[in-house]
């Protein structure tokens, strides 16, 4: 989460966490409770309603644009996928629903 509206970019807060998960976690298989390298994640790029009506590959744009830091961050591009999923209606009926369908998950697959 951490998108403004119509932005493609994290904020300055988002960038922090992104960085300390990376260079923490996902580059350091000696982190305590890992027990293993991590060798495939996926990226998933979500917008609200709102903005897809507006632009529909904006949810794209915020999916290559975390995968661009990402890898200025050194991780390993082979390991990385990308999706995108349209809005889901049901969580669009307040402004905070809207807020945390503006955002990428990164999920851990091996």
């Amino acid at each position: 989460n951490g998108y403004k509206v119509d932005s493609a970019t994290p904020n300055e807060y988002e960038m922090k966490d992104i960085k300390i998960m990376v260079r923490a976690y996902l580059n350091d298989p000696n982190i305590p409770g890992k027990k293993e390298k991590i060798t495939k994640i996926k990226l998933v790029g979500y917008v609200n309603l709102d903005e897809y009506k507006k632009d529909k590959s904006l949810a794209y744009k915020r999916v290559v644009e975390l995968y661009k830091i990402l890898i200025d961050y050194k991780l390993d591009k082979s390991i990385v996928s990308l999706e995108v999923r349209e809005p889901e209606k049901p969580l669009e009926k307040t402004v905070e629903k809207r807020y945390w369908n503006r955002k990428v998950e990164i999920i851990v697959l091996e």
